[in-house]
């Protein structure tokens, strides 16, 4: 009677063992397949991403080129007005002659300096857009994979 006995404890926790165990394995597959569905949508996320700013730098960068070869082919002529900077108003602004010629209300740049603006500008806008395309990443894929949301 004493084997039966113990046969049947061993077979109890045995049963115990691998219910567990399987509970434990399901629980973990559960889990990874939560982390593995978070990674997959942020890959998609970041794709999107990916794809809405390029875009936007491709079209921004496109202006700018047209910007510049306007200014190159003498279509336009790239000017500034003046600005009293103390109080941000344009001197142009002020000047309520008839806007002849010469009335010192703008700045005329030749076409290479033209060019070189527009070459800056350039740069500034590529900068400026991978800036905000990698807060808006770091943002959006920090949320979605957050383990605790």
């Amino acid at each position: 009677m004493g084997k039966w006995h113990y046969d049947k404890k061993i077979a109890v926790q045995t049963a115990m063992h691998e219910t567990t165990i399987t509970a434990i394995a399901l629980e973990a597959k559960m889990h990874s397949d939560a982390v593995i569905e978070r990674m997959k949508s942020a890959q998609r996320t970041a794709a999107t991403l990916d794809t809405e700013y390029s875009g936007k730098l491709k079209h921004a960068l496109n202006e700018n080129d047209r910007l510049r070869r306007s200014l190159v082919n003498g279509d336009k002529r790239l000017q500034f007005a003046k600005a009293d900077l103390a109080t941000c108003e344009l001197s142009a602004s002020r000047n309520t002659g008839s806007g002849s010629v010469g009335d010192g209300a703008e700045i005329r740049f030749s076409t290479e300096a033209g060019q070189l603006i527009y070459d800056i500008r350039g740069g500034i806008i590529s900068d400026q857009t991978k800036l905000d395309y990698w807060q808006t990443r770091a943002i959006k894929l920090e949320k979605q994979c957050r383990l605790v949301p």
